[in-house]
């Protein structure tokens, strides 16, 4: 998309150029050069030759001058507009992934350990005989809601890396 904005931008600024070049004279035949045979005249040979010498005096060609201009500060601003998109949409996907990873570090860092210290006493408690059925069922219902949510930040962490990866 850049390099096709940017394809288009100097397409733009030739139009500029051309433009302003049309502002100086330009010397243009204005028709083929011909030979002409009279017998009948003084000088029996005649050869004509046309030539076209335009001279801006009255006309600076401003007009086109002031409507290329104008089509290429426009095609500038389309040009910063996409490269202004793409920056947001790279500082989103930056950032969505640092939420990501420090939302990661803390399960790592608190959660995990606390989860199996928690299995740990649990496993413990049940040696012992001291555990009924309904408090190691919510012990374990604990442990295994903790752990999917564990495992739906690895997978949203990648799709965080991917969407980057993808601006």
């Amino acid at each position: 998309a850049l390099r096709a904005a940017k394809a288009r931008f100097l397409q733009r600024e030739q139009a500029v150029r051309r433009e302003y070049a049309q502002r100086w004279p330009w010397i243009q035949l204005s028709a083929a050069p011909r030979y002409r045979y009279n017998s009948s005249s003084k000088y029996q040979n005649d050869v004509m030759l046309g030539v076209d010498v335009s001279l801006p005096v009255f006309n600076w060609n401003r007009g086109g001058i002031m409507v290329a201009e104008a089509e290429r500060a426009e095609e500038r601003e389309r040009t910063l507009a996409l490269l202004a998109s793409m920056r947001q949409e790279i500082a989103g996907a930056h950032a969505r992934l640092e939420v990501q990873r420090a939302t990661l570090e803390r399960y790592r860092l608190k959660v995990l350990p606390a989860l199996a210290e928690h299995e740990r006493l649990l496993t413990l408690a049940i040696q012992g005989g001291q555990v009924d059925l309904v408090a190691l069922l919510q012990g374990e219902d604990v442990v295994l809601r903790n752990r999917r949510a564990y495992l739906e930040l690895l997978v949203e962490h990648r799709r965080a890396w991917l969407a980057l990866e993808r601006t």
